[in-house]
């Protein structure tokens, strides 16, 4: 696990097995913000150890990005902790869990338990006693959302953003392109994804955005990728198809 302190108050926890997946804890004036909670319980209690040995200790508030196995799997640490999402993902992980807990298992990192979101948003959540705001950004996937730390102007957006290309798992790109294109308006000083290093600048974003914008207008020039863009491009075919298994 390495640790990085991001901002006045963030840290971002990251795993390089199975491969490269970030969890983000804000420091809020009055709760601890966790975005994720990767593939298990171990990692993340590993994790929550070491806030607590640099003397956080507030009341709890998870936020679960999306729907995908390798955001939620260690909701078993926080039982009994404030576990935030949008409606869209919570009936994700509830229809989900068990087919991806059995083709997925060989990922997982300690016990596995299903918790389910306890607290459920639509469009947005608020908590500006911290400086801290949850809204609905569909794009990678229809449930996906983002967190804005308005104080460190730091935005965490799942896998909305990653490279070399975001994997998309919605046939809706005008809703991926209103949410990145909103990324741009905010103009973060600092963005984190799922699975990148903390950007300083928008540039993967704006990456991003053109591509998903090629892809909605049938223009993606695949002589021009290189083989892992190639490997992503084909499966994202396969979703605008409706081919794609998940």
């Amino acid at each position: 696990m390495e640790i990085q302190q991001v901002g006045s108050r963030g840290y971002l926890f990251t795993w390089d097995v199975p491969y490269k997946t970030n969890v983000y804890a804000i420091n809020g004036d009055k709760h601890l913000f966790i975005c994720d909670t990767f593939l298990g319980i171990e990692p993340l209690e590993e994790a929550y150890e070491y806030l607590r040995e640099v003397g956080i200790d507030k009341p709890v508030i998870v936020f679960i990005s999306h729907g995908d196995y390798d955001h939620y799997w260690g909701n078993g640490a926080f039982k009994n902790a404030v576990i935030l999402a949008q409606e869209g993902c919570w009936e994700r992980i509830h229809d989900e869990h068990e087919e991806t807990y059995a083709r997925h298992t060989h990922h997982k990192m300690g016990m596995v338990e299903l918790v389910l979101p306890n607290m459920i948003f639509k469009e947005r959540v608020i908590f500006p006693e911290d400086g801290v705001e949850f809204y609905h950004t569909p794009g990678h996937s229809k449930d996906s959302s983002s967190c804005m730390d308005v104080k460190d102007h730091i935005l965490f957006v799942g896998d909305n953003v990653e490279s070399p290309l975001p994997y998309i798992y919605s046939q809706d790109l005008d809703v991926y392109i209103n949410s990145l294109e909103g990324y741009i308006k905010r103009n973060p000083k600092t963005v984190i994804s799922g699975h990148d290093p903390p950007m300083s600048n928008l540039s993967l974003v704006k990456e991003n955005l053109e591509y998903v914008k090629k892809v909605k207008n049938d223009k993606v020039d695949t002589s021009k990728l290189d083989e892992r863009s190639k490997k992503i491009h084909e499966q994202n075919m396969k979703t605008m198809e409706g081919t794609k298994t998940f």
